[in-house]
């Protein structure tokens, strides 16, 4: 109901209007948004980096190939398996077992035989 308010100086009688209903400002309901997925979210893969995929086609191809250490010292052989900090390689001249530790490892390379011309 609309209040009334007299104003006695004047013989007319003033409403004071109520606002309406539409014109009340509802609180924004919290509407449902699209939530962008994080990497958390998606399972996880595990990433193979290059060293792992050159690792692989090594062993795959069963081929001999060098590795230089820091100190310059070399050694010849296939790779049998490795993980993320060793190698187990089979020497190709004395065919022994050697697990070595990646880290000291300078480079790699396939290892070519040079072969003395007659």
């Amino acid at each position: 109901m609309a209040k009334v308010w007299i104003n006695p100086a004047f013989k007319d009688t003033y409403k004071k209007e109520e606002p309406l209903k539409e014109q009340i400002k509802k609180p924004k309901e919290n509407k449902k948004t699209y939530v962008k997925k994080t990497k958390k979210d998606f399972p996880q893969t595990k990433k193979i980096v290059h060293s792992e995929n050159y690792f692989n086609k090594r062993i795959r191809e069963n081929d001999i190939v060098e590795f230089t250490f820091i100190n310059n010292m070399t050694l010849v052989g296939s790779i049998e398996w490795f993980n993320q900090r060793y190698i187990k390689i089979k020497e190709a001249k004395t065919s022994d077992d050697i697990l070595i530790d990646r880290r000291p490892i300078k480079y790699i390379k396939k290892y070519e035989s040079v072969k003395s011309e007659e």
